[in-house]
């Protein structure tokens, strides 16, 4: 028997090698060190030379040296492990109890006896190599059906635990969960505790249910409140807290998945959480729920992208960066009071969410350790990520609000009003969403065409909360209503000055799908057929079970995707807005079936710029900033 990792890229290959040679020669008294590795092993900024004696080539030949070596293969061994499950706090209990995390510490050797256990309990547990896909033809059929290569053991776990909590054959179970928008497949997405057992995965199917019931009655009960003039609206009937602070965009029926997938994301990494609960106000209360208390307070729609692209793990710090700035109502005279819509409301506009969560992610782990030792108030956030504000006031929503309304007010002002930022006024904000960079210097960046990379996580596309439906057809509306509207470039000074003619056939958005010929779209009746070409071809690519991902792309292929050509590139003093023609170049990697665009110039432009965009499997984008060539 031997240690099987299931095609985890486990970051202990080496070890694992050594380990199974141990088992197959020494039976399970083996034992081993990280010097005892054959190859070397990169472990941070630190390289440890192997040999094979009990020495520790670049640290010397001291007993601790020895101690501290065990207790690294022990760290080794046990980051692979929580891998599999997609984080330590994930780890099955019988597991745990088999990797005995009480000598991980104590410089003991890792023996291969212990190796030997743990893989038991993981092949006990369901969560390895899983007797669904001992079937050769059970891994056809989900290759066949789309899935990667690296995505076979997620799909093996809920298989397995689909076919237990339901009683379906293998191959039923695969096909459900290939069903895009399926019960099955949206909690396989959702992973953590759903796919630790047959009896969590069975909890969060009827889980699913009931959240449905669960927001159809706060729907039903607030939406006729809402219907009335906020200044007559009567809460009496907001028996609960969540009913009470629910915006009325978020009881809308075509924001429930959203609301689902971050509110189960949410409940997948709670280890606290009853999964056998009844009252699904304990699951999914905004007093209990951290995700819906979140986007029940109107702070969501506007960065769902961003928030997906965020490891589950660490949304809570954004969470609660946000939520510093509004105040719940705690009964019915106060809700009356926070949405009678005199201006008074405590939360903050589109624009000012944008920059405060750009500004987050450009200090996240600054955020994190504030977040950590409960310092993320509001107060502080000011003080530590906005330096730059003068006057901080009360240090709460309105400080930002103040701040961000004055920007907006000195990108408005015409030159004959003295303004000073008529050549960067339509992109500046933006730049400072998709930057955290202070105001005054995205202005000197976009002058001097010098954009910094996006922050870590944030999202430069957009799928809003009510387009999250396992479907793609926003993707495919966005480019239907944008690639029929190409749009050239001119000189601002020179506004005739056209670069690119869009009136021809020949000029319009450019696509290269891999080993096709280019073909264009644009306004012209005879191009018009290959808008539905590019949903087509994206969709193929794909794969038919990534439809999120199919999403993102189409999105990124309409003006969602060209925000870098809004207002323009000022260090050029070239106008061009996000219907601006570019040319797409589409490839997709084999192996984790990440989907990346490359956005250039067309040829016919007397300067070059580029940029690009990738897409993974689950339709979370990540892009590059744009480089610009005279």
């Amino acid at each position: 028997m031997s240690l099987d990792v299931n095609g985890y890229n486990a970051q202990f290959k080496n070890f694992i090698d050594f380990a199974n040679h141990e088992i197959a020669t020494k039976g399970s008294k083996g034992k081993t060190s990280i010097a005892q590795l054959s190859g070397t092993t990169d472990l941070g900024d630190r390289t440890i030379k192997a040999n094979n004696d009990d020495k520790v080539g670049r640290w010397g030949t001291r007993p601790h040296d020895i101690q501290e070596a065990n207790n690294m293969a022990r760290t080794l061994f046990k980051n692979a492990i929580a891998e599999m499950f997609g984080g330590e706090n994930h780890i099955p209990k019988k597991v745990l109890d088999a990797m005995n995390l009480t000598d991980y510490d104590k410089g003991k050797p890792l023996t291969a006896r212990r190796i030997l256990a743990v893989k038991t309990a993981i092949d006990q547990e369901g969560s390895a190599k899983l007797r669904v896909f001992k079937l050769a033809d059970s891994k056809t059929y989900a290759m066949e059906t789309g899935w990667k290569e690296s995505e076979l053991p997620k799909l093996a776990r809920a298989a397995h635990f689909l076919c237990e909590a339901t009683g379906m054959n293998e191959i039923d179970a695969i096909t459900e969960l290939s069903t895009p928008g399926s019960n099955a497949n949206r909690l396989m997405g959702y992973g953590g505790r759903f796919l630790e057992s047959a009896a969590n995965f069975k909890n969060g199917l009827r889980l699913i249910t009931a959240f449905a019931e669960w927001h159809k009655d706060i729907r039903e009960t607030m939406q006729p409140v809402y219907e009335q003039s906020s200044a007559d609206r009567n809460y009496a009937p907001a028996d609960t807290y969540s009913k009470l602070n629910f915006d009325s965009t978020f009881v809308k029926e075509e924001n429930r998945l959203g609301l689902e997938k971050f509110a189960f994301e949410e409940l997948s990494i709670n280890p606290k959480a009853n999964l056998a609960e009844t009252n699904m106000e304990k699951l999914f209360g905004m007093k209990n729920n951290q995700a819906i208390n979140f986007f029940g307070r109107a702070f969501g729609e506007s960065v769902t992208s961003t928030l997906a692209n965020i490891p589950k793990e660490k949304r809570s710090i954004i969470y609660t960066a946000m939520n510093a700035f509004t105040e719940p109502a705690k009964n019915a005279q106060q809700a009356h009071e926070k949405n009678k819509g005199d201006g008074s409301q405590t939360w903050l506009g589109i624009n000012e969410r944008g920059m405060l969560i750009g500004r987050l992610l450009k200090n996240f782990e600054r955020a994190e350790e504030m977040f950590n030792t409960g310092k993320l108030t509001a107060k502080n956030i000011i003080n530590e990520f906005f330096a730059e504000i003068p006057d901080k006031g009360d240090y709460n929503y309105k400080t930002l609000k103040t701040y961000f309304d004055d920007i907006g007010h000195q990108l408005r002002l015409d030159e004959d009003e003295g303004g000073t930022f008529t050549d960067v006024s339509e992109i500046a904000e933006l730049t400072m969403q998709n930057t955290g960079l202070p105001f005054e210097e995205c202005v000197q960046r976009l002058r001097d065409g010098t954009l910094p990379p996006p922050p870590k996580y944030l999202c430069t596309g957009s799928v809003p909360l009510s387009k999250i439906d396992g479907t793609t057809s926003v993707g495919i509306d966005a480019i239907k209503g944008d690639l029929y509207r190409p749009a050239g470039y001119n000189f601002r000074d020179s506004p005739k000055k056209q670069l690119v003619d869009t009136s021809t056939d020949r000029w319009g958005f450019g696509f290269n799908f891999p080993n096709e010929e280019k073909f264009y779209t644009n306004g012209k009746p005879q191009c018009k057929k290959n808008v539905a070409l590019v949903g087509e071809k994206v969709i193929a690519m794909c794969g038919a079970v990534h439809i999120d991902q199919a999403n993102s792309v189409l999105l990124m292929l309409s003006q969602t995707g060209l925000a870098n050509l809004r207002g323009g590139i000022p260090s050029l003093n070239v106008a061009s807005n996000e219907h601006s023609v570019v040319d797409f170049t589409l490839s997709k990697n084999e192996q984790n079936g990440d989907i990346t665009i490359q956005y250039k110039s067309p040829a016919e432009l007397p300067f070059k710029f580029s940029w690009s965009t990738t897409v993974d499997v689950n339709g979370n984008i990540s892009s590059t900033p744009m480089k610009i060539e005279q």
